[in-house]
């Protein structure tokens, strides 16, 4: 019997979700941007891992090798078509989101420098948050943090980006299940939840 562990990587990927949650309502930003990038990536890893989970359990051995080797995208295209006759179109789901979790691994797993502006966010003694506040503000009391060059990166791995490609992630994997009707992927429920093992 073969085990999977995207099951215990999606359940990882709630729980970072869950932390940035938690950071965003706090207004801690660095926390938040750090638990979105940390589930951005095990999403990745989640559709390869039912993609692959796919290929090994309905392809013969000398015909998943090659798939196996392709980039994830290609991988979905082909091990979808292989097994269910579908042809994924590349500009609309489930490959689309397929193709930007990627692109958003491939990013993080390979980083290279980024433009960051000099923008600063505040946060204030009553949990308020001032974006893009002025460079020559006065420091007073009233003041509790002060982030320098965060507002690009937010704007891309905080709480409500990360929720929306879990959901769409969520989507593809239903997809999958429903396509190939895959044992393995039974522990995704209608809600997006998982079930217990």
């Amino acid at each position: 019997m073969k085990a999977y562990v995207t099951y215990l990587l999606y359940d990882n990927a709630r729980r970072l979700l869950s932390t940035a949650d938690e950071a965003r309502q706090a207004g801690i930003i660095e926390t938040e941007v750090a638990a979105s990038i940390g589930a951005h990536l095990i999403l990745a890893l989640v559709l390869e891992g039912a993609i692959n989970e796919v290929g090994e359990t309905y392809l013969q051995t000398w015909v998943w090798e090659k798939p196996e080797k392709a980039d994830i995208p290609l991988k979905w295209w082909t091990v979808v078509r292989l097994v269910s006759g579908d042809t994924l179109d590349p500009g609309k789901e489930p490959l689309q989101t397929v193709h930007r979790i990627n692109q958003l691994r491939n990013r993080i797993a390979h980083p290279k420098a980024m433009e960051t502006a000099e923008d600063l966010i505040v946060r204030h003694k009553d949990g308020r948050l001032e974006h893009d506040a002025a460079r020559d503000r006065p420091v007073d009391e009233t003041i509790t943090r002060i982030w320098i060059g965060y507002g690009k990166i937010l704007t891309e791995f905080n709480a409500v980006a990360t929720r929306e490609a879990r959901n769409r992630v969520v989507n593809a994997l239903r997809y999958l299940r429903d396509r190939a009707n895959v044992p393995g992927l039974k522990w995704l429920e209608s809600d997006g939840e998982t079930a217990p093992v």
